[in-house]
């Protein structure tokens, strides 16, 4: 549902964080995002997987199936002895292969889950996202996208101008597939419903929203408990950057504007998969300016080459 990956980061997740609502000039947001299989997820079957240089068991089995007839009718004996050390080997790379899958088949009843750690930081014009070992940062006064590699020391840097010419370039790539491919690509037919629905979440009070798209639907509750200022021209400012060169789902995109409030937990559901961003933590405390500049260190890489 909605799931718009851009460069840096996921559009969806800024638009329905920064939904209209009043917020301090800094604010921390630590949520938590879990994630698991939909119904009509179907993993493949183990015999069926396949390993990059060996193929499927049954690709081994059937190799080791006529490499052992060759060998009942071979008659030099340098090739006899050469076919038995790789029947061997085979057998023995069969034996793992059958081994990884016993492994495997006693884990299904196990639920596919997983959980990581996200955290916005806003402080004026720009924007913090971390998670999963990466920093991402939207700088507006800038007119910046940086993407951060702790571990690596390194960092990318796109200007909006940049941005623009690459999403340029991924809208006409669209364009080209086929209709019945285009329409999964993002949002359309977006509809918001507010239920009037009510329930404590964390501690706060909120109130339901259902979110629905062509591509699955979101469970959106807010609360109005958290007194903030307004930085709905934050939010307005960010969503037509990114999406410029595509007016039509820009629009879509404003319907999102209606929910009042900040979003406590958002429940995110497609035939396969489904996302649960939950915040656990609020600070409103003052943030280092120093959080959304490139740390010292750091070695500038070109542009990434896909958008995540």
């Amino acid at each position: 549902m909605m799931k718009i990956k851009i460069l840096f980061i996921s559009l969806t997740s800024v638009l329905i964080f920064l939904s209209p609502c009043w917020v301090s000039a800094d604010i921390t947001l630590v949520q938590e995002l879990t994630s698991s299989p939909g119904e009509n997820f179907k993993k493949p079957e183990l015999e069926e997987q396949v390993d990059e240089g060996t193929g499927t068991l049954q690709d081994l089995e059937e190799e080791l199936k006529d490499l052992k007839q060759k060998l009942a009718t071979a008659k030099n004996e340098a090739q006899k002895n050469r076919m038995k050390r790789d029947i061997q080997e085979l057998e023995q790379l069969i034996t793992e292969r059958k081994q990884a899958i016993e492994r495997s088949k006693s884990q299904e009843g196990e639920v596919a889950q997983a959980k990581e750690e996200v955290t916005l930081y806003i402080s004026g014009n720009k924007l913090r996202f971390e998670s999963g070992g990466i920093v991402s940062i939207v700088d507006m006064d800038k007119r910046r996208l940086l993407n951060l590699v702790p571990q690596g020391k390194i960092y990318y840097e796109l200007s909006f101008e940049e941005w623009e010419k690459l999403q340029k370039r991924a809208d006409e790539a669209a364009a080209r597939l086929p209709a019945d491919k285009q329409k999964d690509l993002l949002p359309r037919n977006i509809k918001v419903t507010r239920t009037g629905n009510r329930q404590m979440v964390n501690g706060l009070n909120c109130e339901q929203y259902i979110i629905t798209d062509q591509l699955g639907s979101e469970e959106v509750w807010v609360t109005k408990d958290v007194e903030f200022k307004e930085y709905n021209a934050l939010m307005k400012k960010y969503s037509e950057l990114m999406m410029r060169e595509n007016p039509e789902i820009q629009r879509e995109l404003e319907k999102l504007q209606v929910i009042e409030g900040l979003p406590i937990k958002v429940i995110s559901k497609s035939p396969y998969s489904m996302e649960v961003t939950e915040v656990k933590k609020i600070l409103t405390n003052k943030l280092d300016p120093a959080l959304f500049e490139v740390p010292k260190g750091f070695q500038k890489r070109g542009p990434e080459k896909t958008p995540r």
